[in-house]
């Protein structure tokens, strides 16, 4: 059997799915491949690391019957970046494949025995629990850059280590940070799509992004890229944001460059085992500052502010790394901060919102 494809055009397929290939050997070897299905007209690759399952396809091949076979991903992928021919061919052999660029190559072909390839289960359209929720992937994808900087890599609870996507908007957190970002969609539902799937969306290029649910089964697609995975466990038991949103003593602006750099200056200043737990002095006057702090003052920057309604002097504790990570998530430079009175300080930007938990001084 043999495959014809512009080299481009296979470099750009295997692009969307070979970052999900593990990188060491794997124990089972067909895992380190890539799936190669060709039907009805159409070459479908499939990767995966176990976990997640990411297929792409293409119509712009040439074949001579219909197959299927698994190929080592890193010695192909190579091959097709090295070619300078518009062109590549792979014919198929009982164990290996023939690949023809510049030259002539022999690249493993792995079989499958005792362990089968995983392949992706399909949303059921048909089923009662069937939902399907459609969104522009621009949005999606920048909506998922903002939101990931309040996950924790290693989340106490598997329900809060992801997006959680509603009808009111886009949350995250760790419990410590919470960001909201927009709605993507308006449909009375929900759905809490684990961290690591935002690093798949972002190669998307379809103008739309669906998601097809089927109980805690996943399809995520732009419509030639494919996620498939399973949602996230218990998230009923999700933190509710809006419970937090409660009144604040007043607000302040500031720029987010000076406070990061003041914040990290701090933190290089007065290096610890521990966190940077910070005091934060809001000063209103004829020239607002904040004024912040850490081990009993000895380390001071001020910060001036861009704005000021609180009606005296507040003292707020914050945990400096903290409130540096949570910044990242805003893509202008000024923010505005609510303060609260014993709750956490809400930042906001445009339609995105973000709460930080206040710290309880250290004694020390």
């Amino acid at each position: 059997m043999v495959i014809r494809i512009d080299t481009s055009e296979l470099v750009s397929r295997m692009d969307k799915v070979r970052g999900i290939v593990p990188t060491r050997n794997p124990v089972i070897d067909i895992l380190g491949g890539l799936k190669f299905v060709i039907e009805s007209g159409k070459l479908i690759i499939t990767g995966t690391d176990s976990v997640y399952i990411l297929t792409t396809e293409t119509e712009n091949f040439e074949s001579d019957q219909d197959e299927h076979f698994i190929i080592d991903s890193k010695k192909l992928y190579k091959l097709a970046k090295a070619t300078t021919k518009e062109k590549m061919t792979l014919e198929v052999f009982e164990s290996h494949v023939e690949v023809k660029g510049n030259g002539k190559y022999k690249v493993e072909r792995f079989i499958e025995r005792d362990y089968r390839f995983p392949m992706p289960v399909v949303p059921n359209e048909e089923s009662e629990m069937y939902e399907q929720m459609v969104m522009s992937t621009s949005d999606l994808q920048s909506t998922l850059k903002t939101g990931y900087y309040a996950i924790s890599g290693g989340a106490m609870h598997e329900y809060t280590n992801g997006f959680m996507l509603k009808t009111t908007g886009v949350y995250t957190t760790d419990m410590v940070m919470f960001t909201k970002c927009p709605p993507l969609f308006d449909q009375e539902t929900d759905v809490a799509i684990p961290k690591d799937v935002h690093k798949f969306i972002k190669l998307f290029e379809g103008e739309f992004t669906e998601i097809h649910k089927e109980e805690d089964i996943l399809k995520i697609t732009d419509g030639l890229t494919c996620v498939y995975c399973k949602e996230l466990d218990n998230k009923e038991r999700y933190p509710d944001y809006e419970r937090l949103n409660i009144p604040f003593i007043g607000t302040v602006n500031f720029s987010i460059a000076e406070l990061t750099g003041a914040v990290k200056r701090l933190i290089i200043s007065e290096p610890t085992k521990g966190n940077h737990h910070m005091a934060m002095v809001f000063a209103p006057s004829s020239s607002p500052a904040v004024t912040i702090s850490v081990n009993d003052e000895k380390a001071v920057e001020e910060v001036p502010l861009l704005g000021c309604t609180i009606p005296e002097e507040t003292t707020l504790w914050l945990d400096g790394e903290a409130l540096n990570t949570l910044l990242k998530a805003f893509p202008e430079d000024e923010v505005e901060m609510s303060i609260l009175t014993n709750a956490p300080a809400k930042f906001l930007q445009g339609d995105i919102e973000c709460l930080l938990a206040p710290v309880i001084p250290r004694d020390d």
